[in-house]
């Protein structure tokens, strides 16, 4: 399959939110890739199947590829949890589209990027670390060789770009991560959380702290993202996402 969009046709996104029995939260980051993607002119939607009955995932996953009609798909694999949903979203796409180009990123997806595309032949690309500007630079039709942070086939065998991109502070504190309008069905999202533990604020990336059971500690950060120290967003640009929420 011609994994490099046609320039003609403007790139549209669907985020899924892959999902288990144990996790229902969208990680902050999927917000921020919609606002950051959508500053740039691509439109940019967010699809959680946790809000729906399991029986009825299926269903409403296509409805929303018939509408949305995107030409790349972006699994998040944040947690090893959600690799079995991972797996179910993706036959989803793929009876919807042989041809749509397909990536996946988040802490597991990072980790085990190799073992991803070396098993999973219906995926096309993993994305490890800070995703932004690699995601942009894939939906622009750059060689995949040379984006940051991302995990190809060549000759049927994963291999994983040297580059590294981490974004800076000026970069990160203009996403807001707080903009609902991109996620499908927000409202139930919304009730579901706040029954829970409410809407997560981003503060940073990275960690200080090396706790040995969290993928998002130091020593975590420098194995699947390359940080090796933390990023951290002005007071000024929380509170604004606080003021959006």
């Amino acid at each position: 399959r011609a994994l490099i969009p046609d320039p003609a046709m403007p790139p549209r996104v669907l985020l899924i939110n892959c999902t288990s029995p144990y996790f229902f939260y969208i990680p902050m980051g999927a917000f921020g890739l919609c606002d950051y993607l959508g500053q740039r002119g691509v439109a940019c939607r967010i699809f959680s199947p946790s809000l729906y009955p399991e029986a009825a995932m299926r269903e409403r996953l296509l409805a929303v590829l018939h509408q949305v009609q995107p030409t790349h798909v972006g699994l998040v694999c944040h947690w090893q949890e959600t690799a079995h949903g991972l797996l179910d979203a993706l036959a989803v796409v793929r009876e919807w589209s042989a041809e749509v180009v397909t990536l996946c990123g988040g802490f597991t997806a990072a980790f085990f990027g190799e073992d991803l595309l070396g098993t999973l032949e219906t995926l096309d690309y993993v994305v490890t670390g800070d995703v932004e500007m690699p995601i942009w630079e894939l939906l622009q039709g750059r060689d995949p060789l040379s984006i940051a942070n991302l995990i190809r086939r060549v000759a049927g065998r994963a291999v994983r770009n040297a580059q590294v991109w981490l974004i800076d502070q000026p970069t990160l504190e203009g996403i807001c991560f707080t903009d609902l309008s991109p996620l499908i069905d927000a409202e139930r999202y919304v009730e579901k959380i706040n029954s829970k533990l409410g809407f997560p604020l981003m503060l940073g990336r990275g960690c200080v702290f090396d706790c040995a059971y969290c993928g998002g500690s130091r020593h975590a950060f420098r194995l699947h993202s390359g940080r090796q120290q933390p990023v951290v967003r002005s007071l000024e640009a929380v509170l604004a996402d606080l003021h959006r929420l």
